[in-house]
């Protein structure tokens, strides 16, 4: 999952040396498994996410909106096509989750 994640954010200018990229490949993986886990994304996301990365739930949160302000500089038309409808800022950080989520298993399923 970690390089489909890499080839969805390079484009961005979001690479593996952000402090959040292993948090938001954690988010990703915790979202895949189950989505309902957006449903209490502190305690079901960002919380196994922080135990994961050795961090709080605090820096999860902060370090993936980072991100998110990143690619939304460099590229928001991208970011609206990947999340399929309209975006007028950029997503907040469960929604950026569930984006990415939903486009890496895309390319997974296009890859096989």
């Amino acid at each position: 999952m970690n390089a489909i994640i890499q080839d969805i954010m390079r484009p961005f200018g979001v690479t593996p040396r952000y402090a959040g990229f292993p948090m938001l490949v954690a988010s990703v993986e915790l979202y895949l498994e189950d989505p309902n886990r957006l449903s209490a994304v502190i305690d079901e996301i960002y919380k196994p996410a922080a135990k994961r990365c050795c961090c709080t739930s605090d820096n999860v949160e902060r370090n993936i909106r980072t991100i998110i302000q990143q690619a939304w500089r460099k590229d928001p038309s991208k970011l609206r096509e990947m999340a399929g409808y309209t975006l007028f800022t950029y997503p907040k950080v469960s929604e950026f989750i569930e984006i990415i989520a939903r486009e890496a298993e895309k390319r997974k399923k296009s890859s096989v």
